[in-house]
Formats: C-alpha cells, sequence, structure tokens
C-alpha cells in the first residue's frame, strides 16, 4: 500500500490537480486513521511539497477557480429547475446537445459577474450531473446507493479481527468521491473502477456478516 501511495502522490503533485490533491488528503486519513502517528507524517509530507510546489498557487488563487465553478452550476442550477422530478434524460451528450438544450439561453440568466467565456458541455461534478439528467428522483436514488456503500464500510471496519480492506477500500471511495464532486469523470474506465468498488466493498461486508452468523451459531 506504501509503494501505490507513493506513486498516487507522485502523481497528484506533478499534475497539479486540486481535487486530487484532495482526494488524496482524505483518503491518508480514513486508511491511516488508527494509526495516528503516521498519519500526521503522511499528511505533513503532502503539505511539506505542496508548500514547495506551485500547486500551493492554485489553492490561494481562488477567483478563476470559483468563477468558473459558480458559472457552470449556475446553469446547471437553472436547467434543473425547468426539469426538477425527472431532468434531462441520462444521454451523455445531451446536456450539451443545443437541438435539445439550448445552455446559451441559461447562461443569460446567470448572473453577469459569474458567467463565464465559454460554456462547459457538462455540469462538472458527478452530483450536479446525475441531478440534472434524472431530476431530484434519480439524485435521490444515488444519495440512498452511497448511504448504504459508506454503512457498509462502517460495519466491515467495525470488525474485531481484521479492518485492512474494509478501511482500504472505504479511503478508495473517498478519494473517487471527491474527484467526481469537482470534475466531470463519466467514462467507461471511471465506470468500471466505480463500479467494482462498490462491488467490492459488498463482498467485504457480506463476507464479514457471514463471519459473524457462524460466530453466533457456534
Amino acid at each position: 500500500s506504501a509503494f501505490c501511495l507513493f506513486f498516487s502522490f507522485a502523481i497528484c503533485i506533478l499534475t497539479q490537480a486540486r481535487s486530487a490533491i484532495l482526494a488524496m488528503f482524505l483518503a491518508v486519513i480514513v486508511l491511516l486513521f488508527k494509526k495516528k502517528k503516521l498519519m500526521v507524517a503522511c499528511l505533513g509530507i503532502v503539505l511539506f511539497f505542496m508548500m514547495l510546489t506551485p500547486i500551493s498557487n492554485r489553492f490561494t488563487d481562488m477567483n478563476p477557480f470559483i468563477a468558473l465553478r459558480l458559472d457552470i452550476h449556475f446553469i446547471t442550477y437553472e436547467v434543473l429547475k425547468d426539469h426538477p422530478i425527472t431532468g434531462i434524460g441520462y444521454g451523455m451528450e445531451t446536456y450539451g446537445n443545443k437541438q435539445y438544450i439550448d445552455l446559451e439561453a441559461y447562461q443569460k440568466r446567470v448572473p453577469e459577474k459569474y458567467r463565464g467565456s465559454y460554456i462547459h458541455s457538462d455540469p462538472h461534478s458527478i452530483p450536479f450531473s446525475i441531478a440534472v439528467r434524472t431530476g431530484f428522483v434519480g439524485l435521490a436514488l444515488f444519495l440512498y446507493i452511497l448511504f448504504a456503500t459508506f454503512k457498509m464500510s462502517f460495519v466491515s471496519i467495525r470488525q474485531e479481527k481484521d479492518d485492512y480492506w474494509g478501511r482500504m477500500l472505504l479511503s478508495a471511495f473517498v478519494a473517487l468521491l471527491v474527484v467526481e464532486f469537482f470534475e466531470p469523470l463519466q467514462n467507461h474506465v471511471h465506470e468500471v473502477i466505480y463500479y467494482t468498488l462498490l462491488a467490492m466493498i459488498t463482498s467485504v461486508w457480506k463476507l464479514y456478516n457471514s463471519d459473524r452468523t457462524e460466530g453466533l451459531k457456534s
């Protein structure tokens, strides 16, 4: 795990992606929560290298980032207001297709100080993307899946024998969710990773429940 963590850290620093750095930061906390000294050391190393590289400027100079994201989210909000229940449909290209959704018209509703010079064809966030494509019905189902996943993860972590798999999978899932919240990740590679994590979390939870049931019977 240390080997994988090292290369993940190097990739995050070299790409200078804020969402990836934040995801790794939270993943380290989840993974090493029981080992406080090691966790503090790892987080200290992350912060140290951040201060030595230009990526620190990307966190301190937030105005362009905020303006860009607010423009996208305002447009998404306006589209969602017109299609609140079932959304615009889950076609991957529907949102950015002028034949179905006129994003330029929606951009005119955005306060002028938050309008960007470029209209993005994606909400740039998985929760917002699901909400605008499937409405509040789809968003509620998505949030329930997240709730069930976290619940199963915490049950697996609380087991007395070995919480390694539960904690490792939860840290990976948290990292993925953080990146999902800031980036458009709806592609086949992301979906394979996402649903593989869901399947593994469910499998670990099921194995723990099976062992617990057998223990109670004996």
